[in-house]
């Protein structure tokens, strides 16, 4: 993947976040470019520190460790998580699931279509339906992370 001249290949790194000064780790899952760098943009610009996971399979990578048993350390250190897979719902239900079985209480924001809406109720999460609105998804960022902090306190 490209993005301003640069080639991206990020398999599973161990930990990415990389800027303590913010105020809070937000992951992007995203399996489509576009969104994930728009959102990546968005919450930068809204004073979080960003990483991104491409993707249950990413493009010439490693399966997600959440399908295959192992752990993410990418959503353990995040503070909230954004899901917003374009593949189908047979590749994101198992990891949705694993997100919810092994944290919890982890802020869970997902990105769906107003069709598939009533599908993520039961994972306990922020639904937003597709377009996202750049302001909505910060606030919706804003209230689980500020809510996190007082529930983690």
């Amino acid at each position: 993947m490209q993005r301003n001249g640069a080639q991206f290949r990020r398999p599973y790194p161990d930990r990415a976040f990389s800027r303590p000064d913010r105020k809070g780790r937000v992951l992007i899952e995203s399996s489509d470019p576009c969104v994930a760098w728009a959102n990546e943009d968005t919450l930068l610009a809204a004073g979080y520190d960003v990483a991104v996971c491409w993707g249950p399979v990413p493009d010439g990578g490693t399966p997600c460790p959440l399908i295959t048993g192992g752990r993410c350390l990418l959503a353990e250190d995040a503070d909230v998580i954004v899901q917003s897979f374009a593949v189908g719902e047979r590749e994101v239900f198992p990891i949705l699931r694993t997100i919810r079985d092994q944290f919890p209480t982890k802020p869970l924001i997902v990105e769906t279509p107003a069709t598939s809406r009533a599908k993520y109720g039961e994972l306990d999460g922020c639904v937003l339906e597709l377009p996202i609105d750049p302001q909505d998804l910060v606030a919706a960022v804003d209230r689980l992370h500020a809510r996190s902090q007082i529930e983690g306190s």
